[in-house]
């Protein structure tokens, strides 16, 4: 579950950054959350009681192409008995 919580924290933060029909606005999505960890707690199906962190957005622009870097970490469970999982995603 961890996993998947991890996931869908990564996907949120690419939606942002790429809003389906329309032109991306990448750099403002990404820049307004680098550094400042982002905290969604899911609260409908398997994934009650998880929570993921956007640990990190990054872009950098090379030859006109902005290149971005999402590190999504999933925590499910109690505090002192949880299980964390981490991905990073990079997009272009």
């Amino acid at each position: 579950r961890a996993l998947f919580a991890a996931e869908g924290g990564a996907q949120r933060q690419l939606n942002a950054i790429f809003p389906p029909g329309a032109s991306a606005s990448v750099t403002a999505s990404c820049a307004g959350s680098a550094g400042s960890p982002r905290t969604n707690t899911f609260v409908m199906g398997g994934l009650i009681g998880c929570s993921d962190v956007i640990v990190v957005c990054d872009y950098v622009l090379i030859d006109a192409v902005n290149y971005f870097s999402l590190t999504s970490t999933g925590r499910c469970g109690p505090a002192d008995d949880s299980a964390v999982r981490a991905i990073e995603v990079r997009a272009k």
